[in-house]
């Protein structure tokens, strides 16, 4: 009976130990299994048919459609065929991800027109790759940032998926919207894309994100140097954090160094000149309305060429709110065309922010401190009766590592003062 018993007892522990054998051989083979599956995956581009998210319902992989769709743009532009995403903004201005690109774009209006913001508006839509290279997509760094865009209903940003740095959340400005949302209020359309970049001033004030960057929509265009993507991409945020604002275009044509004399009105026209001589009266006359009395009107005026740029959180509230609502006030008051109203602002941008009449760094220092493009390059010189920048800036070198991430602490060195 002994014997039986232990006969038993070794077969029942047996069992157990098989049990637990089969069991631990089993776990292996699954996970070896859900490995194989995903580098099978990735490699094929397949997916899992639907993942699950913590309540337990089921949540398709796919990106959200838009809440309104995006039109593509007709203001009497040539097609052309460029990639372009389609993944979806929705119309509180929050970034999705992006989806599978799809040939759809357009080319821009007549060089020109860039300030009238009908014609500047018009978008060309994505290209898949950049003129420069790009480095990995940036980890969580806590910042924020805002991309404001001065655009029409019909404007497709949907190129503004291909940024890589999820911080950065679209403020869409529809300049033609009779009854824009609260979140993108502004009272009348007039100035251009003044009156929208005014507007998310006044409307964001008190909770405005680290660093906001002003555009028109394009992603291509004649006054933009290459794709915006890459611009917004390649943007190097610590050398913004020294400087406070930043032009998106480092070229001096046509408006560097000497563009708006308004007392002397001996300016030498460099480009176009659209409506330069009227802005330049008007900047003279409004001055003290845009600014108060007890400050003095700049013999020269100056920045890059035209209107889209970056600048930090400090460099906005440096001024009160009152003074952008008083801005705003006279861009609805004034009786001019918006052209011209809207160029006073375009002109005035960086002086608004910095308090700098003349802001025009070399572009080879532009190009290598704020976008990490330090490669020389032929940029545009003055004509005749305007100064070069000094030529130690044709082969600048930072002395800083312009590879870095935005997290990092060293800055750039500033150009040198110039007199007015």
């Amino acid at each position: 009976m002994h014997t039986f018993f232990s006969r038993k007892a070794r077969s029942f522990l047996l069992s157990i130990l098989s049990l637990v054998a089969f069991t631990v051989f089993f776990h292996l083979y699954c996970s070896d299994l859900e490995e194989s599956w995903t580098s099978y995956a990735l490699k094929s581009g397949k997916k899992w048919p639907s993942i699950f998210e913590h309540d337990g319902k089921e949540a398709q992989q796919d990106v959200l459609s838009p809440s309104q769709p995006l039109v593509s743009s007709s203001l009497d532009n040539e097609r052309s065929q460029l990639p372009t995403s389609t993944a979806g903004l929705d119309n509180m201005g929050m970034l999705l991800s992006p989806a599978t690109p799809t040939p759809t774009a357009y080319k821009e209006n007549e060089e020109g027109q860039h300030s009238s913001i009908v014609h500047t508006l018009s978008v060309v839509l994505p290209s898949t790759s950049s003129t420069y290279p790009t480095a990995e997509s940036p980890k969580a760094t806590g910042l924020t940032g805002a991309i404001v865009a001065a655009v029409g209903l019909a404007t497709d940003l949907n190129w503004v998926t291909e940024i890589r740095d999820p911080m950065w959340k679209l403020h869409r400005y529809n300049y033609d919207d009779p009854s824009p949302p609260p979140s993108t209020y502004f009272p009348a359309n007039g100035g251009n894309e003044a009156m929208m970049y005014l507007s998310y001033i006044i409307n964001n004030y008190d909770s405005l994100p680290d660093y906001s960057v002003f555009i028109h929509g394009h992603q291509f265009s004649w006054h933009q140097e290459g794709d915006m993507v890459a611009i917004i991409n390649d943007f190097r945020l610590p050398a913004l954090d020294k400087a406070g604002y930043a032009p998106l275009r480092c070229d001096w044509y046509p408006s560097c160094p000497r563009e708006i004399r308004p007392v002397d009105h001996d300016a030498v026209v460099w480009g176009p000149g659209v409506h330069r001589e009227d802005t330049e009266y008007e900047i003279g006359r409004v001055w003290s309305t845009l600014f108060g009395r007890d400050v003095e009107l700049p013999r020269t005026i100056a920045s890059q060429c035209c209107a889209q740029f970056a600048v930090t959180r400090k460099a906005i509230q440096q001024r009160p709110k009152a003074e952008y609502e008083r801005m705003r006030r006279w861009l609805m008051d004034t009786d001019l065309i918006s052209d011209v109203s809207g160029r006073v602002f375009e002109k005035l941008w960086a002086y608004i922010f910095t308090r700098e009449a003349i802001r025009c760094p070399p572009p080879q220092q532009c190009a290598c401190e704020y976008f990490g493009r330090c490669e020389p390059k032929g940029w545009s010189l003055p004509p005749p009766g305007i100064e070069k920048w000094p030529e130690e800036f044709d082969h600048y070198v930072p002395d800083i590592d312009t590879t870095e991430t935005m997290n990092a602490t060293s800055r750039p060195q500033r150009y040198p003062p110039r007199k007015a």
